[in-house]
């Protein structure tokens, strides 16, 4: 005797194991958009699964410093841009196009003041400051000097034949996940 309301000669359906796979979201907290150095150090920090204080830690900071720069809060200060630059793995920084530009680029990659770009060049620490502010031009000699100095480096020179380090690179072919990041972004 059939069931009230019973689905009587009505087929089963066939039944498939279906699986579905996704990527985890990102994290709130994963910078969408690289805009800042800041931003840099986070992405690479989450993409890494470190923590503020083990990523100070091995820039050489406190991890209260990393928050900041992080968060907006602060820049960081120039002395720390070659820590930040070699646990990125990459400098995220503009391109420079002038003369300006680059000795500007060159000094803060390095992590030097303008007294310490001076007494590399052998010049005056006004001079370094001039010529990054655009009030006079280096003379042809010093031009030479300061080129020979950025191809030396491997950084851009003043008539563009240097190298930047990231731009030939298959990037730190043997650095580990675990040493640095691995994607190049810029920030404005």
């Amino acid at each position: 005797m059939g069931r009230p309301n019973g689905r009587k000669g009505m087929g089963s359906l066939p039944s498939c194991h279906l699986r579905l796979v996704s990527c985890k979201p990102m994290s709130c907290a994963y910078p969408r958009v690289l805009k800042t150095l800041g931003d840099h150090v986070r992405k690479c920090r989450l993409d890494l699964g470190l923590d503020q204080m083990t990523t100070g830690q091995r820039m050489g900071v406190h991890g209260g410093t990393v928050w900041n720069w992080e968060s907006g809060q602060r820049k960081p200060e120039t002395k720390n841009l070659p820590a930040i630059i070699a646990f990125l793995g990459y400098d995220p920084r503009p391109d420079p196009g002038s003369l300006t530009e680059r000795l500007v680029w060159y000094r803060e990659g390095k992590g030097w003041s303008q007294e310490r770009m001076a007494e590399f060049l052998r010049v005056d620490e006004a001079t370094i400051s001039g010529w990054e502010r655009g009030e006079h031009a280096p003379t042809r000699k010093s031009v030479e000097k300061i080129e020979m100095a950025l191809r030396q480096s491997r950084y851009p020179t003043v008539g563009g034949a240097g190298v930047r380090p990231q731009a030939s690179r298959a990037r730190n072919a043997t650095r580990s996940e675990s040493q640095s990041c691995g994607s190049r972004g810029r920030y404005s």
